[in-house]
């Protein structure tokens, strides 16, 4: 069986390298040469109300992208509907709140996985009546 590369996986991609962009860009902002865990570390508040805005984003289910296509949605949505749409709407949320700290939770990343053979788990119980 072929191993695929992290780089099968563009929306999965994509959102790391957004992440990593607004890390870094938020780490040259604060800390200009600062160290990891030195003085000066830790959770800020805003100078301006003294808020600190957390943004959670869960369940994405990310899988393939563009092949990838939307459950729950209109018929006529269904054509232009892919993971890609939850980039582009992680991106606009992202650049409207600006959030100090954004959290992932619950499943972001749905591997449709098709095994080679079936194995015990799919297989139907001995105990199930016809």
């Amino acid at each position: 069986m072929a191993r695929l590369g992290l780089w099968h996986f563009p929306p999965l991609m994509l959102l790391l390298l957004l992440l990593l962009g607004l890390f870094l860009d938020a780490a040259a902002a604060a800390g200009k040469g600062k160290k990891w865990g030195g003085d000066g570390g830790g959770l800020r508040f805003r100078r301006e109300g003294g808020t600190f805005k957390v943004l959670q984003v869960a369940d994405m289910h990310y899988a393939d992208g563009r092949s990838t296509g939307c459950e729950d949605v209109l018929p006529e949505q269904v054509a232009g509907c892919s993971d890609l749409n939850t980039t582009a709407f992680l991106y606009r949320v992202l650049r409207a709140e600006d959030p100090d700290l954004v959290v992932f939770t619950a499943i972001t990343y749905t591997a449709q996985i098709q095994p080679t053979r079936p194995s015990r788990w799919m297989q139907p119980s001995p105990r199930q009546s016809p």
